[in-house]
């Protein structure tokens, strides 16, 4: 065998291999996370069509602001009267959406990042009530809280 031929056969199975190698990652994602975000992003704007059930702004009404951000809400507890309207604020200040729904009550309120959404409600029956955001690990991580409604004073 001469030199030439014994170069031959190893560079031509060297050169294929690395052709093989170079054909396989250049068809691979540049990057894991972007598939990922982009999944992301189409379940924010899935949610935020879909998810904004309250009450119109109700004029004159007091306000009740709830900063949402990674992984709570402030306040976390947020006190009400039977039968007195009052508007929601969600404020989102969190770097991914975020909802607050007040169970038994019918609020249910959701805000992409950077987003505000307003609601209302006129609490009719007293009693301890849930908030929580129920987006897949988001309770479980800490957003829970609570919304005590009293009666009236009839004094």
């Amino acid at each position: 065998m001469t030199k030439n031929t014994y170069a031959t056969f190893l560079i031509l199975p060297i050169l294929t291999i690395g052709a093989l190698l170079l054909a396989a990652c250049a068809s691979a994602p540049l990057s894991m996370s972007e598939p990922m975000t982009m999944l992301v992003i189409e379940d924010q704007q899935e949610h935020a069509g879909e998810h904004n059930e309250s009450g119109e702004h109700i004029e004159g009404a007091p306000e009740i602001r709830i900063v949402a951000t990674e992984w709570g809400f402030e306040p976390a507890t947020v006190d009400l009267t039977v039968g007195e309207p009052v508007n929601i604020v969600l404020v989102n200040e969190g770097a991914i959406e975020h909802e607050v729904e007040f169970e038994g009550l019918g609020l249910h309120l959701h805000a992409l990042p950077g987003e505000s959404v307003t609601g209302s409600l006129a609490p009719e029956v007293a009693g301890e009530f849930e908030l929580g955001c129920y987006i897949p690990g988001h309770y479980e991580a800490g957003m829970v809280g609570e919304m005590h409604v009293e009666e009236a004073n009839t004094h």
